[in-house]
């Protein structure tokens, strides 16, 4: 049995150190035994730290808030002290070790893991927790599934690790909530899915940049996962999804969903509620005429009302749901002011008819059920506007993920194909 690094020290409080796990910014971590035989992962905070009354603060607000934290997917904070946490301890190799000694995790591992991570994180953000440190280091493969660890710690000391899994808003020094758990959450299923970080590892400023301002590398992401964790590290944190709909798409049976963000959706609804509201008033403008105000005043009422259209138009843009298209193994539905749902079986052939934002999504129907009807392209019935379902730098999964599930009812189109390809 290896000992103590600090030989000394051969307790914490009512707990006996045995041997040395690990270590990192707050200290190093050994197992340790009860006074009633159970086995706890002990971490001894540095001497530095335990003596600044500040970090004590600090640490009695965070363990206090991570203690009512429980769960099958988190290793709970059971004990502390000034100078010392115990945690449930948890048997098995880390993340890193195990993708460091065997690779990427094949898919129904990765599966498992995610599914298992976001249990996890909604387990602590329902008890108003954020983990803040999320990485493969601080999860655990454990014989019924893998565990979070050192949750809600983060921020007591400072970081001695290059920000491969930190989000956008901690490398930027914003403010942080539940979606920057959920960006880490991208970065860790990446990682074990390719045995690498996506936005690469070396010195900390250029990780940082990449984070913060370059798109992911997830090349070698099964299919359908990749498009889950595209969403999750969306720069902008209301873009991505929250915990609830992550463990929703993972229960789905391979569904997946695009989703057109909030601020296109109110910028797309202010431009069309000043066009529209501007055409509204025209008529009214005869109010000031009538009332024989100045021509000034005729300019700021017409202002005021195109521009009151627009904010209206806009604030809808944000109260509605957004517009999306969803692929399920049975069909696909499209979302704009309402679902309409198409079944693969009742189509000869789907496509995208076109390149960039004047892309459409184009069905030639088998027979005579036409469960979605609109404009005729092509010989072809127009579902809608991809650009207004799917964001453009998402379009080229939206083909790729449109071709697996539609099977060989799927083909390619230019926009000057006249009809559609033999199957």
């Amino acid at each position: 049995m290896e000992s103590p690094r600090r030989p000394e020290q051969r307790t914490a409080g009512p707990y006996r150190l045995e041997r040395r796990l690990g270590g990192g910014a707050l200290g190093e971590v050994f197992a340790g035994r009860s006074p009633d035989g159970r086995t706890v992962a002990v971490r001894l905070v540095r001497p530095e730290l335990a003596a600044d009354p500040g970090f004590r603060r600090r640490l009695a607000a965070s363990a206090g808030a991570a203690r009512r934290v429980d769960g099958p997917s988190v290793a709970r904070l059971v004990d502390v002290d000034t100078t010392w946490l115990a945690c449930e301890y948890v048997e098995g190799l880390t993340l890193r070790e195990t993708v460091e000694l065997h690779g990427p995790l094949p898919p129904p591992a990765l599966a498992a893991l995610a599914s298992g991570l976001a249990r996890g994180l909604a387990a602590l953000h329902g008890r108003g927790v954020l983990h803040h440190d999320l990485k493969p280091s601080n999860v655990i493969l454990a014989e019924d599934g893998p565990r979070l660890i050192d949750f809600g710690l983060a921020g007591l000391a400072a970081r001695a690790d290059a920000p491969s899994f930190a989000s956008p808003e901690q490398v930027l020094d914003h403010d942080t909530g539940p979606p920057s758990d959920v960006f880490a959450l991208g970065s860790v299923l990446a990682f074990a899915g390719t045995g690498r970080a996506p936005f690469g590892t070396g010195p900390a400023e250029p990780v940082r940049y990449r984070v913060g301002h370059a798109e992911p590398d997830l090349s070698g992401l099964p299919a359908d996962l990749a498009d889950l964790v595209a969403a999750c590290l969306a720069k902008d944190p209301v873009d991505r999804p929250a915990v609830a709909e992550i463990l929703e798409r993972l229960s789905s049976g391979g569904e997946v969903v695009y989703v057109r963000n909030r601020r296109w959706q109110m910028t797309a609804g202010f431009k069309g509620g000043l066009l529209i509201s501007w055409l509204l008033a025209l008529p009214l403008l005869a109010i000031p005429l009538m009332l024989d105000l100045e021509t000034i005043w005729q300019i700021v009422f017409m202002a005021a009302l195109t521009l009151g259209g627009g904010a209206f138009f806009a604030l809808l843009g944000v109260l509605l749901p957004p517009d999306r298209v969803t692929l399920r193994p049975d069909g696909l539905t499209v979302y704009k002011t309402e679902d309409k749902t198409i079944r693969w079986d009742v189509l000869e052939q789907v496509a995208l008819v076109g390149d960039g934002d004047e892309a459409e999504l184009v069905v030639w129907y088998a027979g005579d059920d036409r469960p979605v009807d609109g404009p005729e392209r092509h010989g072809g019935t127009v579902v809608c506007k991809v650009d207004d379902v799917v964001a453009p730098e998402d379009l080229p999964r939206f083909r790729a993920a449109l071709a697996r599930f539609a099977g060989d009812r799927h083909v390619e189109l230019p926009a000057a194909e006249i009809e559609p390809r033999d199957l």
